[in-house]
């Protein structure tokens, strides 16, 4: 049993391994499409309250 999970934990971090790069890019794009929306957000927030 031992044995088994030591196989799978082994398999798991494989795997992780070869799809590395599509991860980081995966999260890298999250990650600027969070700010760009941000930033959107706050220019649009920003312009309405001057024009009030």
């Amino acid at each position: 049993m031992l044995n088994q999970d030591f196989y799978l934990l082994n398999f798991t971090e494989k795997t992780m391994r070869d799809d590395s790069n599509t991860f980081m890019y995966l999260v890298g794009g999250i990650i600027l499409l969070h700010f760009l929306v941000g930033f959107i957000w706050l220019i649009v927030k920003f312009s309405k309250k001057k024009e009030e």
